[in-house]
Formats: structure tokens, sequence, C-alpha cells
């Protein structure tokens, strides 16, 4: 009789608990999986944890059937997993996992803004559809079945860009190491130059202020389902106007206006959570080593990063999480190329979204405490056809079949406090550098398919009595921007 992923943890702790189970293992006698059309089966074996015909502790058992979903969910290739164990003989169990696809071609229209974030685009620049980038991306999370990923985007409006890449994970026997490429143009007529009281100044022309090639190539290496690195060389070339060296000499450094120089990237990541985009168990590290040359000395830099995510859930429904990111430039005189640090990219203090933050170095901690509050699903008009037989697995199966073809929400209550620090030797007149900054507020993150996040915050920071701040406002949204 089949258990399902629900009544087996529960029984095996009962049994165990009342010592029935202590001394008795759990055979694998077989292993098997259905739902991926796509995906090729060894890619699917890859994560799967438990092996064909090992014995396992019940604590062991149990831990890994979760860890195996878990690896399975991480691959962003299914919108959900399903398990079940079935009683062969005594000891012996099949395990079977039932996988829903994602979809994996996108074709989508593109729309966006062009500024740092919404709240900058709407409360300084009244919401300008020409500060907008419009396009189209196509995108193939799946292009062999082999979890390869295909990017295209052809974009216009307020910067031009064309770019592709393409990541091949796995190119070995042994599903280890991949290879990505990448190439950018971007070009844009206005031109962020330099910060002042932690704003942006901008250059505006009606020729290319800016323009950007840049190509790359990565060696990517996969021990296991957890822990990833990758190599990158990449060659980029800058072009600036003549009037932004006039404007701030040091942009490039010695007022140059054209920029040649490669960067080499070493980077980890080891994850340990039950779900990437968003986790809700776990924790995970990640490094950097970036070593920056180029003919210009003035662009030379080396810089390390690194950033640090950890959750637990506290009785039920309830999260505690703690983010922490580092970095330091081993470099004295930044030129602006080189100096942004927070505001610019997800690298933000919440609560001071409207201003940006220039140094060598740069600290940010983040405790955040969270409820799920309920949640809901929204009819989809696709829908799938229905399994012939329902029966044991297979009607498991039909279940999984029609929870996806409704849209899920999952909401959650949260309030939170962020410390940070930069440490700026870069000459501008910004305020906010060299000093303890603090803020905290309360917002709501809504989680919903194809790892969409929209997050809503209310922000109050250490400068709002003295008025210093000056925001237009202390409501701010984010979309898809983790943790």
């Amino acid at each position: 009789m089949p258990l399902t992923r629900t009544l087996l943890p529960l029984l095996i702790t009962f049994i165990c608990s009342i010592g029935l189970l202590q001394a008795q293992t759990f055979q694998v006698a077989e292993i098997s999986f259905e739902g991926n059309k796509k995906t090729k089966d060894f890619i699917v074996e890859r994560e799967i944890v438990l092996k064909k015909d090992s014995a396992y502790s019940a604590e062991v058992f149990s831990n890994y059937l979760w860890r195996s979903k878990e690896n399975l969910m991480n691959t962003t290739l299914f919108v959900d997993v399903l398990f079940d164990t079935t009683l062969v003989a005594d000891g012996h169990y099949k395990v079977h996992f039932l996988l829903k696809e994602r979809w994996y071609i996108f074709p989508t229209p593109y729309f966006t803004v062009a500024d740092r974030n919404w709240n900058v685009w709407i409360n300084e620049h009244n919401a300008s559809l020409s500060r907008t980038n419009v396009g189209v991306k196509l995108r193939h999370e799946n292009v062999t079945g082999r979890n390869d990923k295909f990017n295209l985007w052809l974009i216009g409006g307020y910067t031009r860009q064309v770019s592709f890449n393409y990541l091949r994970p796995f190119v070995d026997k042994r599903l280890r190491f991949g290879y990505k490429v990448s190439f950018k143009h971007i070009a844009s007529n206005e031109i962020n130059f330099a910060t002042d009281a932690n704003k942006q100044l901008f250059y505006s022309a009606n020729h290319k202020s800016r323009e950007l090639y840049s190509a790359d190539a990565a060696l990517t290496y996969n021990k296991n389902s957890r822990l990833r690195m990758q190599l990158y060389g990449r060659y980029n070339f800058e072009k600036i106007a003549d009037t932004i060296a006039k404007l701030n000499p040091g942009y490039f450094g010695n007022a140059t206006t054209k920029a040649t120089y490669l960067d080499f990237i070493w980077s980890t990541q080891y994850y340990k959570v039950d779900y990437i985009p968003y986790p809700l168990r776990g924790w995970f590290l990640t490094t950097q080593l970036q070593q920056r040359l180029s003919e210009n000395s003035s662009l030379n830099m080396t810089k390390i990063q690194a950033e640090l995510f950890a959750v637990k859930q506290i009785g039920k429904n309830n999260y505690l999480d703690l983010y922490i990111y580092g970095v330091h430039k081993f470099q004295n005189n930044l030129p602006f190329a080189n100096a942004q640090l927070f505001g610019y990219t997800n690298k933000y203090i919440q609560g001071l979204e409207y201003f940006v933050l220039d140094g060598n170095s740069g600290f940010l901690s983040r405790l955040t405490f969270k409820k799920n509050i309920f949640n809901w699903y929204i009819k989809s008009l696709f829908k799938d056809k229905k399994k012939e037989n329902p029966g044991g697995l297979r009607k498991t199966f039909n279940e999984l079949s029609k929870t996806h073809n409704d849209i899920p929400f999952r909401v959650f209550l949260k309030v939170y406090g962020n410390v940070g620090y930069i440490d700026s030797r870069y000459s501008n007149n910004n305020y906010l550098s060299n000093q303890w900054l603090r803020t905290a507020g309360i917002g709501i993150d809504i989680l919903t398919a194809y790892d969409f996040v929209f997050r809503f915050d209310l922000s109050f920071n250490q400068f709002e009595r003295g008025g210093i701040s000056n925001l237009p406002n202390k409501f701010f949204y984010h979309i898809n921007e983790n943790y």
C-alpha cells in the first residue's frame, strides 16, 4: 500500500518513537519517476540522493526522500515534485517520483524601467515613459532536456541592448562540468557620470553617451546538487562621450573616454535550502573573487565579496531569516566606474532605495521575521488533460497536475531591520558613507508561479527626524528581488 509524501515521515517518526524501528532498515528495491516529458532521465537521476539496492535507517531514508525532492525543485525545471513509496517485500520499498514540468519557452514582450528601481522611476522621474525599456525576450529554460538555458534579448527605448547567453551545465559523463558563453551590446543616450549627496548625476545627449561591448566564457563545475563553481573570463570595451570626461575626469581615470579591460571571476555557491528562489528552510553561502586588468592602471582592481543567508522555521508558518553581505575592493583611488556599491543592483539597504552608496568596502545585515498569513489559487486558462485509470500513484499524479492548473499565491507578513556600513575613500559629497546606517520596517511578500516575488515595504531610517533623507514617501516595492 503506498505511503504518501505526508504520511511517510510521520509514520516513520511515530514507529521510531515507540522503539519498533530502531534496528530496522529500509532497502530501496526500485527507483522510478514520471512526468519528465522534456527533461532527460539522467538529469532527474542526478538529483535523487537515494540509490537502488542500498539500505538506510528510518531517519536517513525519510531525510533522503525530502532532500531528493528539494534537489529536483532547485533545478528550476519543475513546478512541483511529489514522491510515493510502496512496500514490495519485507523491508524493501519501491520509490516513485512524480514530476510536473514547467513551461520552458517564453517568447515574451519586455517592459521595464531604466532606473535603479520602480520607486526612483515613479517618485523622482514621474513615471516617465521615456525612461523605460521595451522589446522582446526569448527564453528557453531546457533547450535539449539537459537543463541548458538560452536567452536572447532585443531591447529598445531608453537603453538599447542586444544580448544572448547559453548555459550548458553538463557536458561530461559524470555530469559535473559545463560551460556558459554570452555576448552583450548596450548603448544609451544618458549616463550616470557621478554622484552627489548620494544621488546619481546624469548627462543626456542626442547621441550615444555610453556604449558597451562585453563577451565572456565560463567553465562551470557542479560537484553535487548543492555545490556549484564558475570560472569566468570576460572582455569589456566601453566608450563614453567626450563631455563625460570633462564633467568627471575620474570616470575611468586620467580623463579618458575609452576603456578596455578584462575581468577574471571565480565564484562558488553552496545551497542547502528547500527552494532557492524563496527559501523557508536551510542556508546558503556564496563567495566571489574578481580581478580586473586594464591598460589604464586606474581601472585595475581586485574585489572579494561574500553573502550568507539562513532561515529557520519557528512554530507553524513563522520564519526567521538572516542575510549578511560583505564586499571589499583592494584599490585606494577608485575611478567612478569601479566605485558603485549599494543601491545600483539588488544589493541595497531597505528604506534607502532612493540613494546610492559608493566606496571601497561595504557591509549589510538584514534580519527578517515573517509569517505565512494565507494562500490562495486563481483558476488558470490552461488545463491538463486528465489521465485514464486513476488509482494509486496515477491518482496522485492527477492531483498534482490539477493543482498546477491553478496559479498559486502565498502571502507573507514581515517585520525587518537593516544595518549597513560603507567605508569610502572615494572623493565625493556622499554623507551616508563612513557611518553606520540603520533602518527598519514592515511589509508583505507575495510569492506566485514561476518564482515571481512581489515585495511591498514600509520602511523607516535613522535620518527621519532630521529630515535630511527627504524621502517622497516611505513605501517601497520590488519585483523579483530575493532575500
